[in-house]
């Protein structure tokens, strides 16, 4: 009995610590996604990674992306024509992700789902 609970234990462990592994970890897929006006939004399918990419077309250009849910933003200054910014924040499903920006050309918007999602 007792090895019987040291095995379903370790067991358990192991797949503990695979999961946890596994959370939040970006997938090799992804999402391309039309980008709205600034202000629009996006609902994520899943728990995963929002990115974004523009290329500033003048000087102190931004882009932000904010979760509605959680309040968690990231913003991103371009100083110069030319520059350009990648951000990328965690997302759960449902979440409803602002996007914003001022001004550039833009790159490119994914949803990216963690590693083990199929989207």
């Amino acid at each position: 009995m007792m090895e019987d609970l040291a095995k379903l234990r370790a067991e358990l462990e192991y797949a503990r610590e695979k999961l946890n592994n596994t959370l939040s970890v970006p997938s090799g897929t992804y999402t391309n996604i039309t980008c709205p006006a600034s202000g629009g939004t996006y609902t994520t399918p899943a728990d995963g990674w929002m990115t974004f990419r523009r290329t500033a077309t003048g000087a102190n250009q931004w882009l932000m992306l904010t979760d509605n849910n959680t309040g968690l933003a990231q913003i991103q200054w371009l100083p110069a024509t030319g520059n350009y910014a990648i951000i990328n924040i965690p997302v759960r499903k449902g979440a409803v992700i602002k996007i914003e920006y001022s001004a550039g050309t833009h790159n490119y918007l994914r949803f990216i789902p963690e590693r083990g999602v199929a989207i």
